[in-house]
């Protein structure tokens, strides 16, 4: 079974045993962007999550699910294993492109860039 088949296979089981939760900021509307990366420092990629994280609270962007991945399956390349998958919620198109041409987020980038490789986007 490839990777991708694996990690969206958990990912619709998430999907499925994850009730709709209004106290979280999520409905059914919401736009969603699901993402694999591979965190190759720590302290860098808290930073970033930490800088991004009230641009996220003004924007009402949340954090629907985020998975440590602790063991890749299968990989053509066990170099380019993943371990983090992650499902961010945007009310909306507009919060979403406001979200990602913001200067706080702009600048928090850099860190992002620092601290993971293989980013990749499995769902938008």
């Amino acid at each position: 079974m490839s990777f991708h088949k694996i990690t969206i296979f958990l990912l619709l089981v998430g999907l499925a045993f994850y009730p709709y939760s209004s106290a979280r900021g999520e409905n059914k509307d919401m736009i969603k962007l699901v993402f694999v990366l591979k965190v190759t420092d720590e302290k860098k990629y808290r930073e970033y999550r930490n800088k991004i994280e009230p641009l996220m609270q003004q924007l009402n962007i949340v954090v629907l699910k985020e998975y440590r991945i602790s063991k890749v399956l299968h990989s053509a390349n066990e170099k380019e294993a993943v371990n983090l998958l992650a499902i961010f919620g945007f009310p909306n198109q507009e919060s979403k492109a406001r979200f990602f041409s913001n200067p706080v987020y702009l600048e928090a980038k850099q860190l992002f860039a620092e601290s993971t490789t293989h980013f990749e986007k499995l769902i938008e």
